[in-house]
């Protein structure tokens, strides 16, 4: 994926809503724009979300896997959740083009305004994105990142001013015993930027396995999973409950009390879109494979929907109407578009509508 790399390493801070230059003043090498007309009061009102319902109509356990959204207990927190403008991301390929295509989710109201930088580094668990800032200090070290669009967290996260963290670990993270060493790197950085921003919303990317999981193929680096040998589908719920153990654990451990970190469940809504898949709820796409560009990154089409799941959680709304049309940092279309090695055709209205409303359902809405 060598447009996605090339496009993941030059970080940005994208131009999300309406169609004008905000007079306002953002931070150097910030670019944003003014939301439309219909921005305003209303953008600061998370839409109430709905709850999930059985196959009888009748409102179902707040734990039945219809919605994975209840690990963070969004459903309290969300009228206390701040609409992010500025948001930090630090990750990997597992969410390269999430950030952008964020941005133009917030093509429409009501959303106000969206920009963004990163730290990428390809691969990185975090614990060598933490390091980041000592190999900085190393003599003779050279920056990769673009001054102007990326920058290390410890530069970055200790300026302020950032409203959310978005943070990935890398996968797979190994034996049981390791699930100690991702809540004390996730702890440090939840500590490291509230302590620059108490009002901060730290906000923990949920990643996926290899979707050859419990296969007679399955992932060569994957050798010390307890559950490596469940099928993807399978596995997305085990290793769900893996990733809220971690949150939980880093967040019983933050300094001066405060919000806790959120879980985003990408990897889960993940399942509920191969379920839909599955049952042919989407016209042209008969295979999971669709969505990915290999064993574990996802495709245009993967990283559109994975987009939508976060869009809803850092704005707690449905993400049903949000554009189809998506950018990347240069606005550059990713759908139809001829300068790429691939072309990709964009998804029938239809089928984007779809797969919002399963995003939706996946959050709850």
């Amino acid at each position: 994926m060598k447009r996605a790399v090339a496009a993941a390493w030059v970080g940005f801070v994208l131009a999300a809503c309406g169609a004008a230059w905000s007079e306002g003043a953002p931070a150097e090498g910030e670019a944003t724009l003014a939301a439309g007309p219909e921005s305003g009061a209303a953008a600061d009102a998370p839409a109430q979300k709905k709850e999930p319902q059985t196959g009888d109509g009748k409102a179902a356990d707040k734990a039945d896997e219809t919605s994975v959204e209840g690990d963070v207990d969004a459903k309290k927190a969300a009228a206390k959740l701040k609409a992010p403008e500025r948001v930090f991301f630090i990750g990997h390929s597992l969410i390269s083009d999430v950030p952008d295509m964020v941005g133009s989710l917030c093509a429409v109201a009501p959303v106000a305004k969206y920009s963004f930088k990163e730290q990428f580094i390809p691969g990185a668990p975090l614990r060598w994105q933490w390091e980041q800032e000592q190999r900085a200090k190393a003599p003779g070290y050279v920056s990769d990142f673009e001054p102007r669009f990326r920058g290390g967290y410890d530069v970055e996260l200790a300026k302020g001013g950032w409203d959310a963290l978005v943070l990935v670990e890398g996968v797979p993270i190994g034996a049981r015993e390791n699930e100690a060493l991702t809540i004390d790197y996730l702890e440090r950085f939840a500590n490291f930027a509230r302590k620059h921003n108490p009002g901060i919303r730290v906000v923990f990317y949920e990643p996926w396995p290899c979707i050859h999981s419990g296969t007679p193929k399955g992932c060569s680096y994957d050798e010390k999973s307890p559950t490596r040998e469940l099928a993807w589908r399978e596995r997305l719920e085990a290793d769900g409950a893996m990733w809220k153990r971690i949150v939980d654990g880093a967040s019983d451990k933050l300094e001066g009390g405060g919000a806790r970190i959120e879980l985003v469940p990408v990897a889960r809504a993940l399942g509920q879109l191969a379920d839909a898949v599955k049952g042919g709820e989407l016209e042209g796409f008969t295979k999971l494979e669709q969505f990915f560009e290999d064993e574990v990154h996802l495709s245009a089409y993967g990283k559109y929907y994975a987009a939508l799941v976060v869009w809803s959680h850092l704005y707690q709304r449905s993400p049903i109407g949000r554009p189809v049309a998506v950018s990347d940092r240069w606005s550059n279309p990713y759908w139809d578009n001829a300068k790429f090695n691939r072309l990709v055709p964009a998804p029938k209205v239809a089928v984007a509508k779809r797969m919002q409303e399963i995003a939706a359902k996946a959050l709850g809405y």
